[in-house]
């Protein structure tokens, strides 16, 4: 399971996020009442978590190290998303575009990923065990 951690671009930065490559990964997202802040818009957690839902099965299996959300406009509930995940130049980074029903941009998004430290550990784990020697009797 990713749990990335979403950062604000501030506008003023020069962050940018990488060119994108091929043909997108898409995946919807109609949002609930479980999306929603006490404003009635869409929570910013939403779009991270499903931007990590919407991953390619070839990232799902690596560590989410950063995420860089940059916000474009409010939705609301009801509003149905759609995320458009890319590969980039970069072998480890993808950046998303998740647009609303009608076509506008929410936000845009740029991951990098490393190896499951979790999957490492349990590896080395599982080789110790096997090369245990259990003592006869």
């Amino acid at each position: 399971n990713i749990t990335p951690i979403a950062e604000y671009i501030n506008p003023t930065h020069k962050h940018r996020i990488e060119k994108s490559v091929g043909e997108p990964h898409l995946s919807t997202h109609t949002t609930n009442v479980n999306d929603i802040d006490f404003n009635r818009h869409i929570n910013n957690r939403t779009y991270v978590n499903f931007f990590a839902n919407s991953l390619p099965e070839s990232f799902v299996s690596k560590d989410c190290t950063s995420v860089l959300v940059k916000f474009k406009q409010e939705s609301f509930f009801g509003d149905v998303l759609t995320c458009k995940t890319y590969k980039t130049a970069t072998d480890d980074v993808l950046t998303a575009s998740i647009v609303n029903d009608k076509g506008a941009e929410v936000c845009q998004l740029m991951a990098s990923f490393g190896p499951n430290q979790l999957q490492q550990t349990i590896s080395e784990y599982d080789l110790g065990i096997r090369n245990y020697d259990f003592p006869s009797r």
